[in-house]
């Protein structure tokens, strides 16, 4: 069930599924800004059988409040409402799993609040935008290359290459680079022929566009912050939890410096990879997907 729970002062969407007594498991969403939704038609079902699963819309996103234009809003806040959360449902420690920017969030809630984390997934995460843009970037130039666009494609490895900041990478990649690959840059999250899954999942949800749009104030005030910009793979070494990482075969955001590291500076990890899948291992094997998440919290991996 899901409702509007008041959250450090904002209503925030908070779904809980399976028995209150099962093991809590928090999902932090990415996006940024796309809210839970997705993963609760994906995974609600299945991995509510033996978890008690947690879901929540972060503020200002989806089914939570809405951001006002002069609210300060910071990358710390999701941080504190999870923590906050956490407090409010009375649980003493939980376990977490966050996709791709989730992943990131979840780094950064670990590192501030280790006490208050069992164990910790990662789906697909980036621990550092510029090196996922860079990834993306020759994933961009080997779709050019299948079509023997090959000034394109160069164009994607030269930018790739050129020692830009975060910043400056992910503005090249997801506001020059990827807009001009139309349909074929969904080939660079999903492996399996139903490339447009969430674009049919937007559409066929209860919810109206103005809620969906709500996204863009989201971003707006993250990105004019800046923080998301910083790269947080060092704090790796200081996950003292058992840690898991899923991966996509197929997935570009989570390059393989962020697999070396993460397997390098991690002391009690676990590595899964999922060959037919690309950013989305939830959606694209759905099964083993749940199965791995479960047996990991249940410590049976």
């Amino acid at each position: 069930m899901g409702e509007l729970m008041n959250i450090r002062g904002k209503d925030l969407y908070v779904g809980t599924f399976g028995e209150e007594d099962s093991p809590p498991l928090l999902y932090i969403h990415g996006g940024p800004g796309i809210g839970s939704y997705d993963f609760e038609v994906f995974q609600k079902d299945r991995l509510s059988g033996q978890l008690r699963l947690i879901t929540v819309d972060q503020r200002g996103v989806l089914r939570s409040e809405s951001l006002l234009e002069d609210e300060d809003f910071k990358l710390t806040d999701i941080v504190e409402d999870c923590e906050a959360l956490r407090i409010s449902l009375g649980l003493k420690r939980w376990s977490v799993l966050g996709h791709s920017f989730g992943g990131y969030m979840a780094l950064l809630y670990y590192a501030a609040y280790p006490d208050s984390i069992e164990k910790i997934i990662f789906e697909s995460p980036t621990f550092d935008l510029g090196l996922s843009a860079r990834s993306l970037l020759w994933g961009a130039a080997e779709q050019y290359l299948q079509t023997e666009e090959e000034e394109q494609a160069l164009i994607c490895m030269e930018a790739s290459q050129d020692e830009r900041s975060s910043e400056q990478l992910f503005d090249i990649c997801f506001n020059q680079i990827l807009p001009q690959l139309g349909d074929r840059r969904e080939n660079l999250y999903t492996y399996g022929p139903d490339k447009l899954f969430f674009d049919r999942l937007v559409s066929e949800s209860p919810f109206p566009n103005e809620w969906w749009s709500k996204q863009a104030l989201f971003l707006k005030k993250l990105f004019d912050e800046g923080a998301i910009y910083q790269s947080i793979i060092s704090m790796l070494r200081s996950v003292e939890c058992p840690a898991l990482l899923i991966k996509g075969a197929h997935d570009y955001v989570t390059c393989e410096r962020h697999v070396s590291t993460f397997m390098k500076e991690v002391k009690d990890y676990r590595f899964k990879f999922f060959e037919h899948s690309g950013h989305m291992p939830r959606y694209e094997e759905p099964e083993r997907y749940a199965e791995t998440v479960t047996r990991f919290v249940l410590g049976n991996l």
